[in-house]
């Protein structure tokens, strides 16, 4: 142990000269000497000589470190120039730092020259069993700078040999505590000082006897001789962090019965764990009560910051006040107790005082225990050799408990290299803080110029440290992403309080030539213009040197071939102009020119220059004839065939009202007009033909405010959803589609939520299928008291909530009742059905979603149309395009989609003569472009896909009769109808009825018929007569085209060009509706020769 004379730090520090009256020299009393100057019971000491000088003196203090005896009974007292002064602190007397303060005028001294005249003596009037009190040192320091101790005023640092120095430390023997296996071995077999530190070695030994202890260690505590009273402590040291070894650093009170004296826990290792705490006493005598403010730290958290935890050496922390006891480990705050906490639970007793850590001094101990209640099985670690416990020094501030918050953060780096991997560390963090033995806690904080925190992190501590951090990258920086970052920082010290600074870190860009933009297009005869830059400014002039590298000729740098930047216009871009001369061929020449710097700092970069020939002649292209193809078998199933009441299809473009991409309205094509609108710009969502799988269309919602919503309210009992969709989050907020609830309170929505429940807004029904995001296609039907829910063709809710009945609007992309919530992603196709649906057709919709949507692998491979969509497959049609070039350059080639109502696989879309495959029904253009690097040329087909055997699944149907003569233009039942007018009318081809039509304006056909004409006078329609006839509703598919004729002579006809109106009502029976065309106003007539009211109509069939 040594002293040290600058405990109150600066100042003039005076050591005597002499020494008298006991035993050693003068010497022994001056700092940093391990030797002591003894006085004996009953003896006097004298010192003096503490020289001269010259100046005036604002303080004066004079020190002494001494230390006495067990049993030790007397007041020590210093005399200074005779006049007794009183030690501060003085209430214990066990190796303590004293000092008494001398202001001008005391003592008659009041410059520094009477310094000289002062001495200081002391008398050993010990009374009791004690002896000698040997002194450290006493020394004087005039003006110090600080009035409490910012040096530690108590050291022990184990600078000597063998056993640790009997003065201070007292080594336990035997058997101690908590079922330990170690026996505690007094002397230096176990514990000793060795090259600066005191080690304590556990270890196994079987050869001599230890009261039956195999194992043995050692464990030094400073009771009786040294105890120590609010301050600071710090200890280095180096446990063995290893299974069954029980390393502490830890102090009792002075006064009172374990645990009534306090207890403190500065570092106990156990289990694989840090641990520090305090106890104090129960009700009981050797009750004990451990805090609740300290929790443990796991070995594995400590090494996810430092991977040599273990094995390196640590720094433990105790700042005590009469307000708090706060433990640490290195940068870690390991917990505050607070003194109100730390009452023995009954107060004051024989066993204890009722604050221990208030008005008890603690000692220190040290100690390996092996084993025990908590220290686990030592058994394979005692095996693999002796365990070594190494510390470096234990170092006291006494009465260090006023706190001086810190003043700034410095780092001795503020720069980063650009493209270091996350983890770099950028610098070293330090504190400036007037206080001694700082911790120094230091983290990210939000705030002003916390810009760019997330691209940083500061770890929790560092190893064997206590004021320094470090702060790291946490991502890859770019130094185009700017030159500087701003982190906002803020440390904590011990005591808690803090400062907060804003710091620039600058990040070192790699000395690079940039170019903008990388590739031109230069016209022939003409030029195209490109800028250079240096991306870091240069400390001095660079030239920048344009050439071309390599490649066509006709390509060259008519300006800006010589750059010269500065460091002040370094960074600013440069023009660079490239000429192409014109020429005879037609190809598109191609030349890569070079920047660079002839220095060689800054890093080369080229420019990609293509000539533009004007000599080209653009490709011929011809996509093939147009066709017709026809589904076998029935032909595909659509949702039609069970008559949703509500069907948005994004593949049907004429459903979709856009402009710019920008959708107003998604049309209902059920024929239910539920259409879905929205009329404020910015709560409109988008379309693309290929914003789903880069190929088929989509409606997309920002997850902002985008909907689309219908204005009639729906109320109904059971309601079947059925919806596809592309989902960014698995939020239980985002609601793709659904019925939007108008009520305040209450259940009375339905919406598919993005983590698989249904929601009720006041309920829900939860999902067994663990949300996902990406494509998924969803049915679901909601009853009042029931809920059934599919995700990709598998149940995910089978649920009995009690709700109200549906009260609300359909939407999509914020079913929400507030509207708070928008859905993030893309919907294709949906269907809202009033009512239940069957198995049937439930699994019909998954199949018919899954196969036109890409999402035949979400279905489960027991799915009935997991290989196939239901009522057949796709139709596949042969393309047989030709390409050619006049100029024989190469060509590329590629089939799209240009309009269908469904979707088309191309087997290969690059390749001139492909297939294609249609998933529905309808007309589609297909188109072919080819290109040969400079222009391009396109040609479309248009392919009609119907189904083939419509006719004859009619043909073979239920009729009066038996029909067994199937033409088309064959008329067995002799009533002026064949049967291909049977079939587009709709009557019997073996009945002779052939009756007019008649059916019921907006409700049904009754009877389908022979086409009418019929007076609209009535109705307000001008011309008021119309032709009237039986079409069928699913005329499209079955390949009819109705054409409507007006003649007024019998002999020349004109057809109408006007659509048909539908008469009967939406979602009419049958298969049949009445659709009328008015008459022409006039028609040629006479060969032409003129125009006239026409008298007759005929319908045309095709």
């Amino acid at each position: 142990m040594s002293a040290n004379a600058d405990t109150f730090g600066g100042g003039t520090i005076i050591q005597p000269a002499t020494a008298s009256g006991g035993t050693g020299a003068v010497a022994d009393l001056q700092t940093d000497n391990d030797a002591r100057y003894s006085v004996a019971k009953s003896a006097s000491m004298s010192v003096g000589g503490f020289g001269s000088g010259s100046g005036t003196i604002n303080s004066v203090y004079v020190f002494a470190q001494y230390s006495v005896e067990s049993g030790y009974n007397g007041t020590n007292a210093l005399k200074v120039n005779g006049v007794n002064t009183t030690i501060v602190p003085a209430d214990r007397d066990y190796g303590r730092w004293g000092y008494t303060e001398i202001t001008a005028g005391d003592f008659g001294v009041d410059t520094l020259a009477e310094i000289a005249s002062l001495s200081v003596t002391f008398t050993n009037n010990d009374s009791g069993a004690g002896d000698a009190v040997l002194f450290d040192c006493i020394y004087i320091v005039v003006n110090p700078t600080s009035s409490i101790p910012i040096h530690p005023n108590w050291i022990e640092d184990f600078n000597g040999t063998g056993q640790a120095n009997p003065m201070v430390w007292n080594y336990e023997e035997g058997y101690q505590r908590n079922n330990e296996l170690q026996y505690y071995v007094s002397g230096s077999d176990n514990g000793w000082q060795e090259g600066g530190n005191f080690i304590i070695e556990g270890k196994k030994d079987t050869a001599n006897d230890y009261s039956g202890y195999d194992y043995t260690s050692a464990s030094i505590v400073t009771s009786n001789k040294y105890y120590w009273h609010y301050g600071r402590a710090q200890i280095r040291a180096k446990i063995p962090a290893k299974s069954g070894m029980w390393p502490a650093i830890w102090g009792t009170g002075e006064v009172g019965d374990w645990p009534h004296n306090g207890e403190v826990d500065i570092l106990e290792y156990y289990n694989n764990k840090i641990l520090a705490n305090c106890a104090v006493g129960t009700t009981s005598h050797w009750g004990s009560k451990w805090d609740p403010y300290t929790p443990d730290r796991s070995m594995s958290s400590l090494e996810a910051v430092d991977s040599n935890w273990r094995t390196g050496w640590h720094i433990w922390t105790m700042q005590w006040d009469d307000q708090n006891v706060r433990l640490y480990v290195d940068n870690i705050l390991m917990g505050t107790v607070p003194q109100t906490w730390l009452r023995n639970t009954n107060g004051a007793s024989q066993w204890g005082p009722e604050y221990p850590f208030i008005s008890n001094g603690m000692s220190c101990w040290l100690n390996l225990a092996i084993g025990g209640n908590a220290g686990g099985d030592p058994t394979a670690t005692m095996n693999s050799g002796p365990q070594r416990y190494l510390i470096d020094y234990w170092k006291i501030w006494e009465g260090a408990t006023s706190n001086v918050a810190p003043t700034d953060i410095t780092m001795d780096s503020y720069a980063v290299q650009e493209g270091a991997p996350a983890g770099t560390v950028v610098g070293n963090l330090a504190a400036i803080d007037a206080d001694p033995a700082e911790v120094h806690r230091y983290e990210l904080v939000s705030g002003t110029g916390d810009t760019h925190n997330s691209e940083f992190s500061i770890p929790e501590f560092v190893s064997d440290n206590t004021m320094s951090g470090v702060l790291k990258t946490a991502s890859v920086l770019s130094y185009d992403d700017g030159a500087t970052r701003s982190i906002r920082v803020r440390v904590t010290d011990i005591e808690g309080a803090k400062y907060t600074k804003v710091i620039n870190i600058n990040v070192i860009g790699q000395p690079q030539i940039n170019v903008s933009p990388s590739s031109v297009s230069v016209p022939e005869g003409g030029t195209q213009t490109f800028s250079v830059k240096l991306r870091t400014p240069p400390a001095s002039d660079i030239t920048v040197n344009v050439s071309r590298q390599s490649g066509d000729s006709d390509l060259t740098v008519s300006s800006g071939a010589s750059l010269v930047f500065t460091p002040s216009n370094g960074t600013d871009w440069q023009i660079v102009t490239l000429a192409a001369a014109e020429d005879g061929d037609n190809n598109n020449g191609t030349a890569i020119i070079l920047c660079s710097d002839g220095s060689g700092t800054y890093t080369s970069e080229t420019v990609d220059a293509t000539e533009a020939e004007n000599d080209n002649d653009a490709p011929v292209v011809d996509a093939g004839i147009d066709d017709a193809v026809f589904f076998s078998g029935g032909g595909p199933w659509s949702p039609a065939g069970i008559s949703p009441d509500a069907w948005y299809d994004a593949a049907d473009a004429a459903t979709i009202t856009e402009a710019a991409g920008v959708v107003s309205q998604w049309r209902d094509k059920s024929g239910n007009n539920y259409h879905l609108n929205q009329g404020t710009a910015d709560k409109q969502p988008t379309y693309s033909a290929t914003a789903w799988n880069g190929s088929l269309p989509a409606v997309t919602f920002d997850g902002s405010n985008d909907y689309l919503e219908n204005v009639t309210k729906l109320t109904q009992g059971a309601v079947t959803l059925a919806a596809v969709f592309q989902q960014s989050n698995t939020d239980a907020n985002d609601r793709a589609f659904g019925i939007r609830g108008s009520q305040a309170t209450g259940p009375s929505s339905f919406s598919l939520a993005m983590d698989n429940t249904l929601r009720y807004d006041g309920g829900y029904s939860a999902g067994s299928i663990t949300a996902t995001t990406g494509k998924h296609l969803r049915v679901a039907t909601r009853s009042t008291s029931s809920q059934l829910g599919y995700i990709d063709g598998s149940q995910n809710i089978n649920a009995s909530v009690s709700l109200d009945n549906i009260d609300g609007y359909i939407n999509t992309g914020n079913v929400s009742e507030t509207l708070a919530n928008a859905f993030a992603g893309k919907v294709v196709e949906g269907l809202v059905i009033f009512g239940t649906i069957s198995t049937t057709d439930r699994e019909k919709i998954e199949g018919y979603f899954a196969h036109k949507w890409g999402l035949a692998s979400n279905l489960p491979g027991g799915h009935p149309y997991f290989a196939e969509a239901p009522g057949g497959g796709n139709v596949t049609v042969i393309l047989d395009g030709t390409v050619s070039d006049p100029n024989d350059d190469s060509l590329t080639t590629l089939w799209s989609v240009v309009s269908g109502p469904g979707s088309v696989s191309f087997d290969d879309a690059s390749a001139v003569d492909t297939t294609a495959s249609f998933s529905e029904y309808g007309s589609y253009v297909l188109r072919l472009t080819a290109g040969d690097g400079v222009d391009s040329t396109f040609a479309e087909v248009t392919i009609t896909v119907s189904v083939a055997n419509t006719y004859s699944a009619w043909a073979g149907g239920s009729f009066a009769n038996p029909f067994t003569e199937l033409g088309y233009i064959r008329n067995p039942d002799d009533d002026n109808l064949n049967n291909l007018q049977e079939f587009a009318f709709g009557t019997d081809p073996t009945s002779s009825d052939s009756l007019p039509l008649i059916y019921t304006a907006n409700g049904d056909v009754n009877r389908p018929g022979k086409p009418i004409l019929q007076n609209f006078a009535a109705q307000g329609e001008s011309p008021a007569y119309r032709a009237v006839y039986s079409r069928r509703k699913d005329f499209d598919t079955a390949g009819l085209t109705y054409t409507v004729e007006f003649s007024a002579d019998l002999e020349q006809w004109t057809a109408s060009a006007v659509t048909p109106t539908v008469l009967t009502g939406s979602g009419s029976a049958g298969d049949q509706e009445a659709v009328s065309v008015p008459f022409l106003t006039t028609v040629p007539a006479n060969g032409g020769a003129q125009n006239l009211p026409p008298k007759f109509f005929r319908v045309s069939l095709n």
